[in-house]
């Protein structure tokens, strides 16, 4: 299915304090700020990004990060800790976006310049999904998938599997 490339682009970045591997790695400090700041104030300097807002979980032990959210100047969704996929569309939804940016909340030195141009790249061409993770060019720190709000609506409807609505975007480049 094409989906016309116009419209508000919005960063989402999915981030939890109780990650399993580093607990809070995202409230972590890097040269003296919040890991999650230093992502922020970087996907900011994309110029083809309208909006940024963090899709956290209603877990309590995400409140410093959706208290964090509004010091740093981006808007923050609340939803389920383990759907995700229902998490980043309500994020999106809440923030009109037409097309999402998908990030993960440990990728603080993302590119800004690699973020402008797979948008661009996105809007040229005739897909669904477009990212830096599908074929191992990128390293895993330049990771991001783009697609249209639409399409991961229609996700939302097709699949229950747990791995599809743990990690938003799989059924996308899968199907």
């Amino acid at each position: 299915m094409y989906v016309k490339k116009t419209g508000k682009v919005v960063a989402s970045i999915e981030a939890r304090v109780g990650y399993s591997r580093l607990k809070g790695k995202v409230l972590k400090e890097i040269i003296g700020k919040p890991m999650i700041q230093l992502m922020i104030e970087r996907i900011r300097t994309a110029s083809l990004v309208d909006e940024i807002v963090l899709a956290t979980s209603i877990n309590p032990k995400d409140d410093a990060l959706a208290d964090l959210a509004p010091k740093l100047g981006v808007r923050c969704f609340r939803g389920s800790e383990d759907d995700v996929l229902a998490r980043v569309l309500g994020a999106a939804k809440f923030t009109g976006a037409d097309h999402i940016v998908e990030f993960w909340g440990d990728t603080p030195l993302i590119d800004p310049v690699i973020i402008d141009q797979a948008i661009d790249f996105y809007r040229q061409k005739d897909f669904d999904c477009v990212g830096t993770c599908l074929d191992k060019t990128y390293p895993w720190g330049m990771s991001l998938l783009i697609f249209p709000t639409q399409v991961l609506a229609e996700v939302d409807q097709k699949t229950n599997d747990p791995v599809d609505r743990e990690n938003v975007s799989t059924y996308i480049y899968e199907h």
